[in-house]
């Protein structure tokens, strides 16, 4: 499956294009710190892996970047307490709900 992830800074999001359609995680950054607080798929790319997809993409810019997630968007939440080998990447400081 092709596809083209990138970080629009412009728009505050990480996106993942296929079939012309987009999927994104919202998120904002500051000081070593990146805070990811939505993630929407359209229903069109939904039960294809593009969530996964998206979240692993973003969680390894986060740890090459060396920066500390804050995964507020419960998808994300989810798929690292799932995926619990980038735990370590999470901030000791996040609450967990």
């Amino acid at each position: 499956m092709q596809y083209i992830f990138l970080k629009n800074d412009s728009l505050k999001r990480f996106e993942v294009t296929i079939q012309n359609s987009t999927a994104y995680t919202e998120f904002y950054m500051m000081s070593g710190k990146i805070c990811l607080t939505h993630t929407l798929v359209p229903d069109k790319l939904t039960g294809k892996g593009i969530g996964k997809l998206l979240v692993e993409n973003i969680l390894n810019f986060a740890k090459d970047n060396r920066l500390e997630i804050y995964p507020f968007c419960p998808f994300i939440s989810s798929y690292i307490k799932k995926n619990e080998q980038w735990m370590p990447f999470v901030s000791k400081g996040f609450k967990w709900n």
